[in-house]
């Protein structure tokens, strides 16, 4: 995929010139928003693909490599979620008859989510709470005595409930259930048109890789054997119910669960892309920076995705964010050093081009230049890059200002 990438990278330069001009500018784009390149997810195959295809362009315009060991490339590490080890499973027990115990292996019916606490969960109640949340003038815990209880929630929020949406995400409601002493929460989607897969794997970031207590997400099927057929209806009824807004208070279940989880970090890698423009023969003490994040959300299996149900899945291609940003950052390059073959370049300061990944996990990516840089300037890195220029979603701006930091002093 990457030697495709790479001679994508040499026909991009053969069929653009090198004026500034919007032919180019969308063919850039549209390769790099192409279904081929996957949503360009951080450490996955699309950004690997991504980031040869601007390195190779680097090349063809000989630009020097300003990555690691005479490369374009600057590779860095991030967490990238949990896996689980094995030791896990999920234990329920039918408090009446006693003597009636279902032990799973996750996978078909369950996973644990990433910022769930690992270790032995011993054996405790179980709780239904609703939507598992608590405002002003909604609270699912109301009545319920959740301390030291698996409370069992509904993911998402009630329907036409807009000021609630605010507590849908699986970490809201884990911090909740903590702070009201629960032992752990147990996750449902039901029949909910905004939630997206039944199980969500550990590998998802999904607000928090910090511990917060045991969690899990459980299958449609297993939910339905669990609140279905008590008195208060089905499992479609009694989600109906609370998605309607008809009820928000749950109750007791007549079941105990135990578990164990275990959980180990992940990591994985992503790559930068730096290349430098020499404006004379040496370079220069002193440098501009253009750039721009060229990663996105790749297929949303690693979190930060604002798409609902099924979508969540899909190719998320981030054509303005950051496609648009990075298609500018070549067309600058190409500008440049056309200037410089033509005798043109009266600049001062060299410029160096870059691309961040990770940007939308945590700035990973331009994070860790800028710690490599400061090793290497004594924790400075004014004045050697004297300013920068950062383009992020720039296909839709219109009239909207430029934005301007570190002027204040």
């Amino acid at each position: 995929a990457e030697a495709k990438a790479k001679e994508h990278g040499k026909s991009a330069i053969e069929s653009s010139s090198a004026t500034i001009n919007q032919n180019d500018l969308k063919n850039f784009l549209e390769k790099l928003a192409s279904e081929e390149y996957e949503g360009r997810g951080t450490g996955d195959k699309g950004e690997r693909m991504a980031t040869a295809y601007l390195a190779s362009f680097f090349e063809e315009l000989g630009l020097e490599p300003a990555g690691n060991d005479g490369t374009y490339f600057q590779e860095f590490g991030f967490n990238a979620g949990k896996e689980m080890n094995s030791g896990n499973h999920l234990t329920i027990q039918i408090q009446e008859p006693l003597g009636l115990v279902r032990t799973m292996k996750p996978g078909q019916h369950y996973l644990p989510v990433n910022f769930s606490v690992s270790g032995e969960i011993k054996s405790a109640r179980t709780v239904f709470a609703g939507f598992g949340i608590q405002d002003k003038e909604y609270n699912s815990f109301e009545n319920l005595n959740v301390k030291d209880a698996w409370i069992l929630v509904f993911r998402g929020s009630p329907k036409d409930r807009k000021e609630l949406q605010k507590f849908g995400p699986l970490v809201n409601k884990a911090q909740q259930a903590k702070k009201l002493g629960a032992r752990g929460i147990i996750y449902m989607k039901g029949p909910n048109p905004g939630v997206g897969k039944m199980l969500v794997p550990p590998s998802q970031n999904v607000g928090s890789n910090n511990e917060i207590l045991p969690s899990i997400t459980i299958s449609d099927e297993l939910a339905g054997s669990l609140l279905g057929g008590t008195e208060n209806g089905s499992f479609q009824d009694i989600f109906e119910s609370f998605y309607s807004g008809k009820k928000v208070q749950g109750f007791p279940l007549p079941y105990s669960i135990s578990a164990q989880i275990g959980l180990d970090k992940k990591e994985d890698k992503g790559r930068n892309v730096i290349a430098r423009l020499k404006v004379k023969e040496n370079r220069s003490e002193e440098a501009i920076m253009v750039g721009g994040h060229i990663d996105h959300i790749g297929l949303g299996t690693r979190g930060g995705t604002r798409a609902k149900g099924k979508d969540t899945s899909l190719i998320h291609f981030g054509a303005d964010d950051n496609a648009s940003g990075i298609a500018a950052v070549m067309e600058l390059a190409q500008f440049y050093t056309d200037l410089k073959k033509q005798g043109k370049l009266d600049l001062k300061r060299d410029i160096i081009f870059a691309a961040w990944s990770g940007e939308e996990m945590g700035l990973f990516g331009s994070k860790h230049f800028v710690k490599k840089q400061k090793e290497l300037k004594g924790d400075k890195i004014y004045p050697s890059i004297s300013a920068y220029l950062n383009l992020d979603m720039i296909g839709r701006l219109e009239e909207k200002p430029l934005i301007v930091h570190g002027t204040g002093s």
